[in-house]
């Protein structure tokens, strides 16, 4: 059962299913992500040995800490992502998946967009 279930997981449905579901997890989760980033980026300061610098604001320029915390705070959410995709194809069909992965990005995106809105006004 595995051997058929394998092929099936790399079909340019499934990738695209995955990558819509982990960037509308990403969306969804979006305002707890700096601690997430932050809670990483102390930990790989501890393994190196260094001592992590305060991080005041986020810039542009953190450092290699920096770019190896959020490429990895991606990592969950592709999980998620694959999860996800993997439950959808097994009860609805292929695609289903990319298809609720669309509509559910696009309205955490929405989401998103008011989210901020208001943070800026009020």
């Amino acid at each position: 059962m595995v051997v058929l279930i394998l092929p099936s997981a790399l079909s340019p449905g499934a990738v695209a299913g995955t990558a819509l579901w982990a960037i509308t997890g990403y969306l969804a989760l979006s305002s707890r992500l700096p601690p997430f980033m932050d809670w990483i980026y102390t930990r790989l300061s501890a393994i190196t040995h260094v001592d992590p610098e305060p991080i005041p604001e986020p810039t542009p320029d953190h450092g290699l800490f920096s770019l190896l915390a959020a490429l990895l705070s991606v990592v969950p959410f592709v999980g998620l992502g694959a999860l996800i995709q993997y439950g959808l194809t097994l009860s609805l069909g292929g695609s289903w998946g990319v298809s609720l992965g669309v509509i559910t990005a696009m309205v955490c995106g929405l989401y998103e967009l008011g989210r901020r809105d208001s943070e800026a006004s009020g």
